[in-house]
């Protein structure tokens, strides 16, 4: 689960339902007393941020003509903790997804647009992930084919 807090007209279809989904989920947890310790201190959620974003959110949705029925339910009590590096998320999110690239580069000022879009390296492409550690799997080390993810290259 993440909260991305970029402009919300910056994102997908796909990143703007997603992240909807999540604002509720982390409610969901929330009500449930599960812990989000640690999406909080890993920079994937400020909690007093929630509703507002989810609000943000439920307002694009309508603006592509989406449907929004699903109010966020009310939390007892004030939350604290957590934080998001939007500046951080907005590169990721240019990183795995073509579409929110597009997007991005689209609302973009003038003089940092780049002259044309370059093609995607198949290790940016949103099925390929990288080692957190850096290190090639044992998969990797004995075919250089096989991917992070496991799947087999042409």
């Amino acid at each position: 689960m993440r909260m991305w807090g970029v402009n919300p007209a910056l994102l997908c279809d796909k990143h703007l339902l997603g992240e909807h989904v999540e604002m509720h989920m982390f409610v969901g947890a929330l009500k449930k007393g599960i812990s989000t310790r640690g999406y909080e201190e890993t920079g994937l959620v400020a909690l007093p941020k929630i509703r507002a974003r989810h609000d943000a959110l439920a307002r694009e949705m309508k603006r592509r003509g989406m449907n929004h029925r699903s109010p966020l339910p009310r939390i007892a009590g004030r939350r604290r903790g957590g934080w998001i590096d939007e500046a951080a998320n907005l590169r990721e999110l240019k990183r795995r997804c073509p579409e929110c690239r597009k997007r991005i580069a689209g609302h973009a000022p003038p003089e940092t647009k780049s002259a044309a879009p370059t093609a995607t390296p198949a290790s940016h492409l949103r099925h390929a992930r990288r080692p957190l550690s850096g290190r090639r799997s044992r998969a990797q080390s004995k075919n250089p084919r096989v991917q992070t993810c496991g799947h087999q290259l042409p």
